[in-house]
């Protein structure tokens, strides 16, 4: 694999885990389910709305989870890798059932339930492209380039702390103390 087909595989999985998260929020931020509960005559019927925040907010906790995930596939490589694309896509899974969960919200007898079909749609795509992210990352994440080391905490070992790794750097024209 070549490394700009790398770089795109790595850029597509970024994009879908973030956008995809990213809407998987915004929609658990909308009106997903009203209740209006009928009272005795003269009063009015109580109407109550929930978000999709309110309905199922494991979902929405999901999606900072996914967007949270999307950011660390740049920053992680290997195992860290692996670990991060397993945890964005069952939180993309997870979104998805907070969608289909959105859809079954049902009420007491003496309720009328009216469930939007959009936001928790919305979720369910969000989550599709989020779980989408993640097993790409899972199955080719390996393979992607990592950060490089001058992104590595200060104090951590180079290879040319040591003499004789200097010399080496010394020789393929490069700069040690840098």
């Amino acid at each position: 694999m070549s490394a700009a087909s790398s770089r795109r595989e790595l850029t597509v999985a970024v994009v879908l885990a973030v956008l995809g998260s990213a809407l998987a929020l915004l929609a658990a931020s909308r009106t997903w389910v009203v209740i209006e509960t009928q009272r005795p005559e003269p009063l009015p019927p109580v109407r109550e709305t929930l978000s999709g925040r309110d309905a199922v907010p494991w979902a929405a906790a999901m999606a900072f989870v996914g967007l949270a995930g999307g950011v660390a596939l740049l920053a992680t490589k290997r195992i860290g890798r692996l670990l991060v694309a397993i945890l964005v896509a069952l939180a993309g899974a997870i979104m998805v059932a907070g969608g289909v969960a959105g859809y079954l919200t049902s009420g007491q007898s003496f309720e009328q339930v009216d469930v939007s079909a959009v936001w928790p749609g919305t979720s369910i795509v969000g989550g599709v492209a989020a779980f989408l992210a993640g097993a790409l990352a899972v199955v080719r994440g390996r393979r992607w380039a990592a950060m490089g080391a001058k992104y590595d905490a200060p104090g951590t070992a180079r290879p040319t702390d040591d003499p004789a790794g200097m010399w080496d750097a010394l020789d393929k024209g490069q700069d040690p103390t840098s």
